[in-house]
């Protein structure tokens, strides 16, 4: 009689501990599954369906396999160590759902590359006409380079459109630029799409390309010449300076140029 209660007790505890790592498993997994896992929500919803349709497989496998009416510790045992066999079944889900959705978004980035830069096309022959006004070696460097329709791969893919996104709005704004001021030579244009600070520019060129200065010193006006120094920057030691001579820059100093 002592011998069948330590068995009993025996099956409680294990029951006990198979009990907590199932739940604890599970819910980890799932804990992961809804709020860490790169899957969409219907592909989560998927992998849920997987692990209850798994579990209610295995366990009418199982009870079609074994008789577990004579103990219902042991059949709760059963029940609980399911559980805990079901989530292996969800990763191999979650992997083949992630492997699908990886395939689906590389095609979708694919046609949508190519739609992209047919789109860039139609507005660079748009620019080509709306700044038909502006010196043609000017219009040619900016705008006469096509773009690339092969496809790189889905990670180059995202770069390079954000990398032509910035290209083609900053030569939006150089060609709006260079029609309101038509005096602006190829040299200070390459400059200003190299995001690059040359002497010769004008205070206009460089406001464009650096921003209103943060003040404006050294004044000095003579009979033959006018002189001032745009500043930017506030911090000691990290200010720039720009030195201009009848309107011209002629001299650059600073720690961040």
């Amino acid at each position: 009689m002592s011998r069948n209660r330590n068995d009993e007790k025996g099956i409680v505890v294990l029951m006990g501990l198979v009990f907590v790592i199932s739940v604890g498993v599970t819910y980890i997994y799932f804990r992961h599954l809804f709020r860490r896992a790169k899957l969409s929500v219907y592909s989560k919803i998927i992998v849920f369906i997987v692990y209850v349709v798994s579990y209610g497989i295995l366990f009418n496998a199982a009870r079609s396999a074994f008789d577990y009416h004579e103990s219902g510790l042991a059949f709760v045992f059963f029940i609980y160590f399911l559980a805990l066999l079901a989530v292996p079944i969800c990763f191999i889900a979650e992997g083949v759902c992630w492997i699908i959705e990886k395939i689906y978004d590389v095609a979708t980035m694919k046609d949508f590359y190519a739609s992209y830069l047919m789109l860039l096309e139609e507005t660079r022959q748009e620019l080509l006409v709306t700044y038909a006004e502006v010196q043609r070696p000017i219009l040619d460097y900016l705008l006469s380079v096509p773009y690339v329709l092969e496809y790189p791969g889905y990670t180059e893919a995202k770069k390079q459109i954000v990398g032509l996104q910035y290209d083609i709005g900053l030569k939006t704004d150089i060609l709006e630029f260079v029609s309101e001021h038509p005096e602006t030579s190829l040299e200070v244009v390459e400059a200003l799409s190299k995001n690059n600070l040359i002497l010769g520019m004008n205070t206009d060129e460089v406001a464009f390309l650096r921003g209103d200065p943060n003040e404006i010193d050294q004044e000095e006006i003579t009979a033959n010449h006018r002189k001032i120094r745009f500043v930017y920057g506030y911090t000691r030691g990290h200010k720039d300076y720009i030195y201009f001579k009848d309107g011209i820059v002629n001299k650059i100093q600073g720690a961040t140029l």
